[in-house]
């Protein structure tokens, strides 16, 4: 099984007025997403299943990874990404899934915390900067430091 874990693109700043949850993408942030995935399709399969955070930044970057890997899954909202939640409670949700590749969109730190947790037994510090992907390869099962580390790619390697 294949876990693809990405934070969300670059998003509108924080301001008055303007919820946390509300902010979107930036253009800036859509079009580094488009040249990165322009430059990895070839290492992006169809997913089996989408899931992002509930929240609107997270939910546009799945869109443009479904529109670019031209995966036929619907995207599964789910709630357990919101940021601050405990990720390790997505491992059971991910076994039960099934499927060879799953995409998952959410926030820092929590993505990056969770990639080190299911690669190895002591903290990695791993920088997700916003749009950054990793895949992670495990045989059999989704479990705690038994993943191997494909990939992570930052899209300003893309600019």
């Amino acid at each position: 099984m294949n876990i693809y874990l990405m934070r969300h693109g670059e998003a509108e700043s924080i301001k008055p007025g303007l919820k946390d949850s509300e902010r979107k993408l930036t253009s800036a942030g859509v079009e580094h997403l488009d040249k990165m995935f322009q430059a990895i399709k070839k290492t992006i399969p169809q997913f089996d299943y989408l899931l992002s955070s509930p929240l609107i930044r997270a939910v546009q970057t799945t869109e443009r990874v479904k529109l670019i890997s031209q995966s036929k899954s619907e995207i599964l909202i789910e709630e357990k990404l919101r940021p601050g939640e405990e990720l390790k409670v997505l491992i059971h949700l991910l076994n039960s899934l099934g499927g060879k590749n799953i995409f998952i969109c959410g926030h820092e730190p929590d993505i990056s915390e969770f990639c080190s947790s299911l690669i190895s037994t002591n903290y990695s510090a791993l920088l997700f900067k916003p749009g950054t992907i990793a895949k992670i390869s495990f045989e059999g099962k989704v479990r705690e430091a038994s993943g191997i580390l494909q990939f992570l790619f930052n899209p300003l390697l893309f600019k």
